[in-house]
């Protein structure tokens, strides 16, 4: 375990990153840090033996004590599929934020694995202090609901998570997603950081 210095904000990809599957993303600021999805990858046909990959938690788990909470940002299993194997090393005194729909998806998983684990619901607009950090959650549309995007804010500038995501006017049992909220980000928030969902943006 080390001591952050006093205003360093880091972004660590633990998985996720350049690759489809095992999405997990550590905010750490000023000694305080939140865990953005538990997701798992599966197996490819060379992996023998293989039923899937979980993300590389190594220093999640040395710096535990920093920890302050877990957000999810929808239920698809490349973003909670690893929570029952990460929860059950960090303990269950962690708490859980996720949409309503979500935290049913991972209670599911809990249960499949004896897991306990402290969830909470959020929504879309709601703002959570976790310690120094300013959480405000963003509704955005995809092919589940309940998807949320977080705007992560700390006394030296803000992060704009947005999760998965897609242009959908005329979601499927959801409501679409406000543009002019999204808009509106980028002058409420000194933005230092996008992390944008980009699978398959390339073809």
């Amino acid at each position: 375990p080390h001591k952050t210095p006093k205003n360093t904000l880091r972004i660590i990809h633990l998985g996720g990153c350049e690759e489809v599957g095992k999405n997990a993303t550590l905010i750490e600021y000023n000694d305080q840090m939140i865990l953005i999805d538990m997701g798992l990858q599966f197996a490819n046909p060379f992996m023998r033996g293989v039923d899937y990959v979980i993300p590389d938690m190594e220093y999640v788990y040395k710096n535990k004590h920093k920890l302050k909470a877990i957000f999810i940002t929808h239920g698809h299993l490349d973003h909670i599929g690893a929570a029952s194997d990460i929860i059950k090393k960090l303990g269950s005194d962690i708490p859980i934020y996720a949409s309503a729909i979500t935290n049913l998806l991972l209670h599911k998983k809990f249960e499949e694995n004896q897991i306990k684990a402290k969830t909470l619901d959020i929504k879309a607009d709601e703002i959570l202090q976790i310690g120094s950090l300013s959480i405000e959650c963003v509704h955005v549309n995809h092919t589940i609901p309940g998807c949320l995007a977080l705007v992560i804010k700390t006394d030296i500038g803000s992060i704009f998570h947005t999760g998965d995501w897609k242009y959908d006017p005329n979601p499927i049992a959801d409501t679409p997603m406000s543009w002019q909220k999204i808009e509106n980000i980028k002058t409420k928030h000194n933005i230092l950081a996008v992390l944008a969902d980009s699978t398959s943006v390339s073809t």
